[in-house]
């Protein structure tokens, strides 16, 4: 690629812009280190965009042991814990994309690749507790035993020409390394893909080219079929070297969906390898193009192959890449049926999703596990795009698929039109999927699901809303909900916390719900777009409280895991904390006067958040709470029965507001710890 070319210098202009941006919402003096942390987030959202990496920790790691230098960036962990990532930024800062020698990487990737060794080797304990530095080292040291392979990926700000040579192993695990400059990031992103397409040569990897039939030609030309027989070697290296990314387009590598199917493949691959083409269902898979060949025996043959994705059949890759790691499985008498369709990149969405659900015959895909073709999704799309801000002059824009803000801003086109879009959709008005996930179920009670990740936390919220159908009050009470977590987000870093700022806003965000109890007004947020001065007072004197908090609780545990449990939940909404000055008086008194009980009126401000909080327990769990007070024999009965007698009111929809003397305080009093001991998490509002 030129590096002159006009559009990859503003691409490059474009990157630096959001990295500027980033380092000047951290609220951070620039820096080498706050500028590199900046770049390094931006490049690995990109990244994220593009499907290249999933969740990661970003840990700005730069500390001498020793004589030793370490640096790493950030890092991951895979879901079955046998992948470790470990990200190394090369960061210049320069206005121009300038090459970076080689030297420059291998010193990145030896400082880095010290992280791990020590790590592993439990370093963690010569750290100080409760830091990011000694969790990091802890996990790492703690999934040792399930570990297999390093991969070590390289974020170059600038371009680079060569190979990176590093030794095949790093404390006996298989190391990979990937380099990603801004030429690299500027392929990807101008292909308007959710992907970075997967070139293979066949002909190169199983030392002739794959033999195919080919299905009868289609009149349309949407697509050509051809069926193939694929050996399971071929498919564990592909897994292997690129491993999620091969299954971008599969819905299962998302919902990560276990079952029988997953132990059936594995004990045919352990007890009976030579049935497995006579027991699997074989593979679904799309390319972008194919090169045709013959075979040195005669018949069609695929030499190589452009965009490949395992659309159905993600499970039975990925088990035959387990079976291999894990189980030693020797896979020379291992093959799988595949039908290969070539498809037209424009049509590729559409298709892939009628491919995706008719096609699969495993394991039932409901329409709803289907993001393509999620209701709720495309729901939230439409309302992005019809729903003006207050003053009519931007919306916000919703990416339903990853990437989407980012290829609609390149079709603008002229930097006239490009100027235009940044206008109507600023990117600090870009909402995402997966941070809608984060926003709601924050407020909706639930930080110690958001601090499980981004994809744990997206399959928790997706099931929550099932076939629900969004409308307009319901996109702007979303937008509220992100203006306040983002609002938390900017109080952390002006606190500058040292560490678990993530942790520390989601449960902040979650303690403001707890206690406002459905009487924050969201739709003023949304008029104002924007909190209130007194809201963000409140969360910027809470936010110190809540980390201090997570750390303390968190005593001898790792404070990551600990901010991943029902329990951590618990110990923060015990907190008793105050209002800053002036939101008492915003709160809406959502609980209504009461209409039962022998004192109805006198109400406090604290009265009213007792009532207005029973009042957002459903007649469920009432009725579970009820049971569990009379079962445990550790409250009065007449408790009990005022249980019961709250699951009524529920079950009517509150058309009678109880008091403050029919129990609502005393109900809490008596239950409230107790509860959250003993009952599930859901009754212990």
């Amino acid at each position: 690629m030129n590096q002159s070319d006009p559009r990859f210098l503003t691409f490059v202009e474009q990157l630096r812009a959001r990295t500027l941006n980033a380092q000047s919402e951290s609220d951070s003096r620039s820096s080498p280190e706050a500028d590199e942390a900046a770049f390094t987030m931006v490049f690995l959202e990109s990244l994220q965009d593009l499907g290249q990496v999933a969740d990661f920790d970003a840990v700005p790691l730069d500390v001498k042991v020793g004589r030793l230098l370490l640096k790493a960036s950030a890092w991951s962990l895979s879901p079955h814990g046998d992948v470790l990532g470990i990200f190394a930024a090369i960061h210049s800062g320069s206005p121009e994309p300038q090459r970076v020698p080689p030297v420059a990487l291998r010193t990145a990737a030896e400082r880095a690749l010290r992280v791990v060794r020590l790590a592993l080797e439990g370093a963690h304990e010569r750290l100080p507790p409760a830091t990011v530095a000694r969790d990091m080292f802890s996990r790492i040291h703690d999934a040792s035993a399930t570990l297999s392979r390093v991969h070590l990926t390289l974020l170059v700000d600038g371009v680079f020409h060569g190979e990176l040579d590093l030794p095949p192993q790093v404390q006996g695990l298989e190391l990979q390394k990937e380099v990603w400059d801004l030429q690299r990031l500027y392929r990807a992103s101008a292909a308007g893909l959710p992907y970075e397409p997967i070139s293979i040569d066949l002909v190169g990897r199983l030392g002739e080219p794959l033999r195919c039939v080919r299905a009868p030609h289609q009149p349309s030309g949407e697509y050509e079929s051809f069926l193939a027989v694929i050996p399971g070697e071929l498919l564990y290296r592909l897994y292997h070297e690129f491993g999620p990314r091969l299954l971008e387009l599969n819905v299962r590598s998302f919902l990560q969906a276990r079952g029988k199917v997953n132990s059936g493949i594995r004990r045919t691959l352990r007890e009976r390898p030579a049935r497995f083409m006579a027991y699997n269902n074989g593979l679904s898979a799309t390319v972008e193009s194919l090169e045709l060949t013959h075979h040195p025996d005669g018949g069609l043959a695929i030499s190589q192959v452009t965009g490949l994705q395992v659309v159905n059949g993600g499970q039975t890759v990925a088990s035959i890449h387990r079976a291999r790691d894990t189980d030693g499985v020797d896979l020379s008498e291992v093959f799988v049926q595949a039908k290969i369709t070539k498809l037209d990149v424009a049509r590729t969405p559409e298709l892939v999703k009628g491919i995706s659900e008719y096609s699969n015959t495993q394991n039932r895909v409901n329409t709803a596990d289907l993001s393509a073709n999620d209701s709720f999704q495309i729901r939230m799309e439409q309302l992005a795009g019809s729903v003006w801000t207050p003053g009519q002059k931007t919306k916000w824009f919703y990416e339903r698929a990853r990437g989407a803000y980012t290829v609609a801003r390149s079709r603008a086109g002229t930097k006239a039109s490009i100027r235009a879009f940044d206008e109507l959709h600023p990117r600090s008005q870009r909402l995402d999927k997966v941070g809608v996930a984060k926003y709601v179920n924050a407020w909706g009670l639930k930080p110690h699901v958001v601090g499980m990740g981004g994809q744990k936390n997206f399959i928790d919220f997706r099931k929550a809303v099932g076939g629900f159908r969004p409308d307009e009050a319901y996109f702007r009470d979303v937008v509220a909900k992100a203006l306040l977590y983002k609002a938390a987000e900017k109080a952390a870093r002006q606190h500058k916390l040292p560490a678990y700022r993530a942790n520390a806003v989601a449960y902040t965000i979650a303690l403001l719900s707890h206690r406002a109890a459905g009487r924050l007004d969201l739709s003023a947020v949304w008029q104002r777009q924007s909190p209130s001065a007194a809201t963000v007072r409140t969360i910027n004197d809470w936010l110190p409280v809540v980390h201090e908090t997570l750390i303390a609780s968190a005593g001898d545990r790792n404070v990551t895991e600990w901010c991943k449990k029902p329990e951590c939940w618990t110990q923060i909404r015990m907190l008793s904390l105050t209002w800053a000055a002036g939101l008492e008086g915003e709160l809406g008194e959502t609980s209504r006067e009461p209409t039962v009980g022998k004192n109805k009126g006198g109400l406090t401000p604290a009265d009213r958040e007792a009532i207005a909080r029973v009042m957002l327990v459903s007649q469920d769990e009432w009725i579970h709470l009820a049971r569990w007070a009379h079962t445990s024999g550790e409250v009065k009965p007449w408790l009990t029965g005022l249980a019961a007698s709250l699951a009524g009111y529920a079950a009517a929809d509150w058309a009678d507001v109880p008091s403050k003397k029919t129990g609502p305080a005393r109900l809490q009093v008596a239950l409230g710890s107790r509860a959250d001991r003993s009952t599930p998490e859901s009754t212990g509002r």
